[in-house]
């Protein structure tokens, strides 16, 4: 199969660009994770937070929250599960 020029170029690109975007993934094997969103559960940052932190970190995102309550769970299930030597199912 013959793959042409310009797509291969174009692939070359998205790849060098997830790997800018992502190194420390690659390189340090850590994942993106919302810890503001953490802090923000709990009080006194949930009540409106603390002079010098950021106003930001008080935000009542639930989409965002997602990530804590379901997915970071999940994968650290998964993980486990993966290490134990059984499939996750």
């Amino acid at each position: 199969m013959f793959v042409r020029k310009e797509w291969f170029s174009a692939l070359i690109i998205l790849v060098v660009a997830n790997i800018v975007i992502f190194w420390q993934f690659y390189l340090k094997h850590l994942l993106p994770f919302p810890g503001d969103l953490l802090v923000s559960f709990f009080f006194p940052w949930n009540s409106g937070g603390f002079t010098g932190f950021d106003p930001w970190t008080t935000h009542k995102d639930v989409i965002a929250a997602d990530v804590i309550r379901q997915i970071y769970p999940w994968k650290t299930l998964v993980i486990d599960q993966l290490k134990s030597g059984q499939w996750p199912l």
